[in-house]
């Protein structure tokens, strides 16, 4: 038999069957290791605990062992800050804090900082299942720890991929060099331009020589512009040249716009749409309104009244007015009852026992309230076993002290040899100690 191997405990067992009857996964989510009390354990199902737990931290890693497909491997990282002692004994466990498997590890010393020695340990732990659909192990992201080899490795695999975003117009990224024909042919706007590739085109425009022939930029009777026929011909073939405006800044100075002289524009007679500017006009003019005078700056009347009609409240036919616009005294009459809210005087909503829904908040109780034996009798008498508030004598599958609590997943209605098999619900806190050899105690169900 193996020196070194893990066993699932008795709990962990019976969660795995559980699990793969119903189709309902248990979830593990973190690795403990311990120092076995300073000797190397024999893996014990029935342990529900380490001997001498170190450190608990959540799981780093999980994956299904390539060439075993019934294995699970489970990593976690010891980083070098956390040390002192000698790692003999792992084992992992789910949401509810129950142990699901344990195994024994190869005696090794896991130094501190502070000794002059640091080292990040990695700590696998191989969990074998007939269904690896039946465990999900949960990794929190935010605690992953990686190794340094890891990380060169991803960098490693990084530099050398290609698979990196092209750049753009706008972005950076990765760029492709274009070759000396498809800078000549200049088609293509992924690629970039070498200066090498820039030069073979160059080379290439200059060593065409009908490139700068006369005849290709329209120059070619330039040698006879001293002819005069030539001259005439040539100053013929420009008169129905129009110059064109380059933008700002060109000099072009046009005798003419759309036919008209500059006069034309600056005269306001001849606008023929949009509105001037208030900055355009000065002095006083004579404008006719007709009718309600609805966007005027000043009119005489507004809607066929004058100012004072609005001024007057008695014309007010619909709205109310603001606060602020009244002043002294004004006698309101009220309708309704005042006196009474739906026919009740005050001190009826002031007494408490005509309240019919609701709690009474804390603050409205007094600081201190009478129980006697009897009230607590009468409350508790119609509970049923196993109820909120009742007491049960249980076998607990794990070892706990004085008042702690456990999930009824790990109890048992007790007997005279142990668990029944009969399993309570909710929530069980421990009033007295089960522990090896005397599980049985009594317990009180708090949720």
């Amino acid at each position: 038999m193996a020196q070194y191997y893990t066993v699932p405990t008795r709990v962990g067992a019976a969660k795995l069957a559980n699990a793969i009857a119903l189709g309902v996964p248990i979830e593990i989510v973190e690795m403990a290791v311990g120092d076995g009390g300073g000797n190397l354990p024999d893996p014990d199902s029935s342990r529900s605990s380490l001997i001498n737990e170190q450190r608990r931290a959540p799981i780093n890693a999980s994956e299904t062992d390539p060439d075993n497909p019934t294995w699970i491997v489970i990593e976690q990282i010891v980083p070098p800050e956390v040390g002192g002692w000698t790692i003999r004994e792992v084992g992992v466990f789910d949401t509810d804090g129950d142990m699901i498997a344990y195994g024994n590890y190869p005696e090794t010393y896991k130094p501190l900082l502070s000794e002059g020695s640091g080292r990040t340990q990695t700590i696998r732990f191989v969990l074998q299942v007939s269904d690896t659909a039946a465990v999900t192990l949960k990794v929190d992201p935010s605690i992953v720890l990686a190794t340094r080899g890891y990380v060169n490795d991803e960098l490693d695999k990084h530099t050398k991929a290609r698979s990196h975003p092209a750049a753009t117009t706008t972005a950076q990224g990765m760029v492709e060099l274009a070759t000396p024909t498809e800078t000549r042919t200049g088609n293509d706007s992924q690629r970039a331009v070498t200066p090498a590739g820039n030069k073979v085109a160059l080379d290439e425009h200059r060593r065409e020589t009908d490139a700068h022939s006369a005849d290709r930029i329209s120059l070619g009777d330039l040698p006879n512009l001293g002819n005069p026929q030539t001259v005439q011909a040539a100053l013929a073939a420009m008169g129905n040249v129009v110059l064109r405006d380059q933008g700002p800044g060109n000099g072009l100075d046009a005798d003419t716009l759309d036919g008209q002289h500059g006069s034309y524009y600056r005269n306001a007679g001849n606008l023929n749409a949009g509105t001037l500017p208030r900055a355009r006009l000065s002095g006083s003019y004579n404008i006719d309104i007709d009718g309600a005078a609805a966007s005027a700056n000043n009119s005489s009347q507004l809607g066929g009244q004058p100012g004072g009609y609005y001024r007057n409240a008695g014309n007010l036919n619909a709205g109310t007015v603001p606060r602020a616009r009244l002043s002294g005294t004004y006698d309101i009459n009220i309708t309704g009852n005042a006196d009474t809210l739906d026919g009740q005087h005050g001190g009826y909503y002031r007494n408490a026992s005509n309240l019919n829904a609701g709690t009474v908040p804390a603050a409205r109780l007094p600081n201190s309230v009478k129980v006697t034996t009897s009230s607590v009798l009468n409350a508790t008498k119609g509970a049923s076993v196993g109820a909120v508030g009742t007491y049960a004598f249980l076998h607990s599958s794990r070892d706990l002290s004085v008042g702690a609590t456990t999930a009824a997943s790990n109890l048992e209605y007790a007997d005279a040899s142990g668990g029944e098999g009969n399993r309570p619900s909710g929530t069980w806190r421990a009033m007295g100690q089960p522990y090896g050899s005397s599980p049985n105690t009594l317990f009180l169900r708090i949720s």
